[in-house]
């Protein structure tokens, strides 16, 4: 399975992005600041993951990595 972790994930543009990703079928994983943000909902209920933002998140285990600029 591919793994995609996110950078940013509460973003309203990133969890949109993480969302769709989960539908076709990505194991998805994020992470970001502690602080509470509305789309944390729509990420719990998908049952993605995120976590504080941290460099051991990222390993060879995510093949591919989104970043919010």
């Amino acid at each position: 399975m591919n793994k995609i972790h996110f950078i940013g994930i509460k973003g309203v543009g990133m969890t949109a992005l993480a969302l769709y990703c989960k539908e076709k079928g990505y194991e998805i994983t994020g992470s970001d600041v502690s602080e509470q943000f509305i789309t944390e909902q729509s990420l719990e209920k998908s049952q993605i993951p995120v976590s504080v933002f941290d460099e051991e998140n990222i390993n060879e285990r995510s093949q591919k990595k989104a970043f919010r600029y």
